[in-house]
């Protein structure tokens, strides 16, 4: 069976959504970020801050490509993966893709809760959020819309709805 790979904006829910199809199909999970910090044995944030963006996102793309090279995974990226070289086609080469698309008003509602630590996002000024969110979208949606399935914000729904919403698009 193809991997299955979650794609959208950071706190998008694919994280989320990934578990749930995951458990639902009896695949084995990966989130992306847990990978790499599995692997380097360093935080996303430490390593963005030691190293640099550039340097993450190396390190991304190769876990990124080993786990395309297995099987029967569900895998959520980070929000920047598909963006980088030629990933996004590498996951649809390799993946059913599904892009997780929230709208910008969500994404900065998730974004500002003191419980997420994003790196590469402000913090403490919403306006400078609200910039972020819109600028990063515009620029990564032309890369997520590539995705072979796209699930819109109000179809997600509750853990149920999605159980079911999987089973309806079967993407199995």
């Amino acid at each position: 069976m193809k991997n299955i790979v979650f794609v959208g904006f950071p706190c998008a829910g694919k994280t989320t959504a990934g578990r749930i199809l995951a458990a639902q199909q009896h695949l084995s999970f990966v989130d992306l970020d847990d990978a790499i910090e599995e692997h380097y044995h360093i935080t996303i944030p430490q390593l963005i801050q030691k190293y640099g963006e550039f340097a993450f996102r190396r390190c991304e793309q190769s876990r990124l490509r080993e786990l395309l090279s297995q099987h029967n995974l569900v895998i959520a990226t980070g929000g920047g993966a598909p963006c980088f070289e030629d990933a996004m086609q590498r996951i649809n080469e390799n993946a059913t893709s599904i892009y997780l698309k929230i709208s910008e008003e969500t994404l900065v509602g998730r974004l500002k809760s003191p419980y997420r630590e994003r790196p590469l996002a402000p913090q403490d000024d919403e306006d400078a959020l609200r910039r972020y969110v819109h600028e990063t979208l515009s620029q990564r949606a032309p890369f997520y819309e590539q995705a072979h399935i796209t699930i819109m914000e109000n179809q997600l729904g509750d853990k149920e709805g999605m159980v079911d919403l999987f089973a309806k698009l079967h993407i199995y």
